[in-house]
């Protein structure tokens, strides 16, 4: 077998290179025997040893695709060239160079990349093939990434230079420092919410090129809480369903736990609960959880946040519930009424028999509802269920002047005025 001199420039991809081997399969087999037995007949039989590559651009790789250029050097006429390589299906297909002058190149498909090629040639009288093959050498280089930092983590772009082998397909791998576990390894060109954190980072492309592992250091903001906190009163029983939403995801970054700390109003000592798979309701921003044992008629307060990979969020603002008959059951004056609370409406206001209470949602429980006069002084109380966003309430029994009115709406309190004007 002899080996063909291939001459390799590389002008597409600054990157990554390419070592081709090239051996004639059956070199001038054909020639030989056509020149010994007519030798006045045959003027010049096709071989690859008259063929230089003059230029190989692009990178190797499986679907890294490039342009392969050879030279005819020898002296036969009506020169063809093509390539034959196993498709997708495992049959043989062929390629045919263009041609212009003594020059060929072709375009080589996604399919025939990242395999042994044969490249076969003949004037019509005398054919000769040979085996091109394509290795992939790894290369370090300097691939940059940025950087954006939001209220949920860091969000991980990566930067290649428009002449790298494949930069449409790269990937990204993430490490925390001194694990051998990896925490992302995706075909995108980008990760979102890495929680601050020391890592190890590598990005490389279809073709082999790879910047090596680089440390970098996320320190951004602090994590945002949970939002949309509720607790709602289990059945008649003494516990309660806590839901929450969490905006900032956990599509890329698995989700360690949820944390919850309550405890009794007043009281300076909280109970933890730790919510390692949190149960999911209807979309995958929404949780809930229960808690047991809940005093009824017993004011608490509760926060919630969220550790990803040993980041811990922001606390939510303290919310209140209550369970129980007797939650509502309190003076109520004027400095309770939140002007700013549209989460309860009161109407018609004035009134004469009949008030209607409009809430944000239908409720999940029982409404549990006080009146009091101007004086707080306890005139009304009852509790419904409510089976719509709003309530009905018979007020017919009042007199004429202000009252104000407490509900409490699936453990939260809400508060309003309205006036009887007979």
């Amino acid at each position: 077998m002899k080996k063909l001199l291939l001459k390799t420039v590389i002008s597409l991809c600054t990157v990554c290179w390419l070592n081709t081997t090239a051996q004639n399969q059956n070199p001038k087999t054909i020639a030989e025997t056509q020149n010994a037995a007519n030798p006045e007949k045959v003027t010049c039989a096709f071989s690859f040893n008259d063929v230089t590559v003059d230029s190989i651009e692009g990178c190797s790789g499986p679907f890294a695709p490039y342009t392969l250029t050879v030279h005819y050097t020898g002296t036969c006429p009506n020169v063809t060239m093509q390539i034959k390589y196993n498709d997708m299906n495992g049959n043989d297909a062929y390629m045919p160079f263009n041609k212009s002058g003594n020059d060929f190149s072709i375009n080589v498909v996604n399919d025939a990349t990242g395999q042994d090629l044969v490249l076969i040639g003949t004037d019509g009288n005398s054919s000769d093939s040979m085996l091109f093959e394509l290795y992939t050498i790894p290369c370090e280089v300097s691939i940059s990434y940025n950087v954006l930092y939001t209220n949920c983590g860091a969000n991980i772009y990566s930067n290649f230079s428009s002449n790298f082998c494949w930069p449409l397909d790269n990937y990204f791998r993430l490490k925390k420092l001194n694990s051998n576990t990896e925490i992302i390894n995706t075909t995108s060109s980008s990760i979102y919410s890495v929680p601050n954190g020391t890592y190890r980072i590598e990005i490389h492309d279809i073709g082999g090129c790879s910047t090596g592992w680089d440390t970098i250091v996320i320190a951004g903001p602090d994590r945002a809480a949970p939002t949309n906190l509720s607790a709602v009163q289990v059945g008649s029983q003494n516990k309660v369903k806590i839901k929450w939403e969490d905006n900032c995801g956990y599509s890329d970054i698995p989700l360690d736990f949820f944390q919850i700390k309550y405890r009794i109003k007043g009281n300076n000592t909280w109970s933890f609960k730790i919510i390692t798979h949190p149960k999911n309701t209807n979309s995958w921003d929404k949780y809930y959880t229960k808690i047991d044992n809940i005093i009824l008629n017993t004011v608490y307060e509760y926060r919630i946040s969220s550790t990803v990979l040993d980041d811990k969020s922001l606390w939510s603002p303290i919310h209140e519930f209550c369970i129980g008959g007797g939650c509502a059951a309190r003076t109520v004056s004027e400095t309770d009424v939140d002007e700013s609370n549209d989460a309860i409406a009161v109407f018609p206001n004035p009134a004469k028999d009949v008030i209607h209470l409009k809430f944000e949602e239908a409720p999940e429980s029982p409404v549990v509802y006080t009146i009091y006069n101007q004086f707080g002084k306890l005139v009304l109380t009852n509790n419904m269920d409510v089976n719509s966003d709003v309530m009905q309430l018979n007020v017919s029994s009042l007199n004429n002047g202000l009252y104000f009115i407490a509900a409490m709406v699936d453990g939260k309190k809400h508060t309003a005025r309205f006036v009887i004007n007979k």
